[in-house]
């Protein structure tokens, strides 16, 4: 629940953000700097509800990145994801805040990306053996 995000620090903020994140998120968000703002809106009130069961019943591959020092949500929220979504896989970013696939960690995103698709269609494409013998 966005609304009970009272606590997130002053300093992740629209007014603080450094010159080179927000030129990087004026190259993807095309709908200009109200855009940009409106991701930084301290009242932001959204709502993601989703009972563990509804979550369980996802199915697709997962990897779930946060960064151990995200200004935003505990570490503790991605791990009860993890413990719950039964495809995933959890990578916790050390030193790094709550945008932990840009900036100095996009290129081990990238790879680390790549190699998790590339292991789990492997892992579909691998025959499992017969375990009675």
């Amino acid at each position: 629940n966005g609304g009970e995000n009272n606590e997130s620090s002053s300093s992740f903020s629209y007014e603080n953000l450094p010159s080179l994140f927000f030129e990087e998120l004026k190259e993807i968000h095309h709908h200009g700097e109200s855009q940009i703002k409106a991701l930084f809106d301290q009242n932001l009130n959204y709502q993601i509800n989703l009972e563990d069961e509804e979550v369980k019943a996802i199915k697709s591959n997962c990897l779930i990145v946060h960064g151990d020092r995200d200004e935003i949500l505990d570490v503790d929220m991605a791990f009860a994801l993890y413990k719950v979504l039964p495809n995933s896989e959890l990578w916790i970013v050390p030193n790094t805040g709550h945008i932990a696939i840009t900036g100095p960690n996009l290129e081990n995103f990238l790879r680390t990306s790549v190699q998790f698709l590339t292991r789990k269609e492997m892992e579909k494409q691998i025959p499992t053996r017969d375990k009675r013998r």
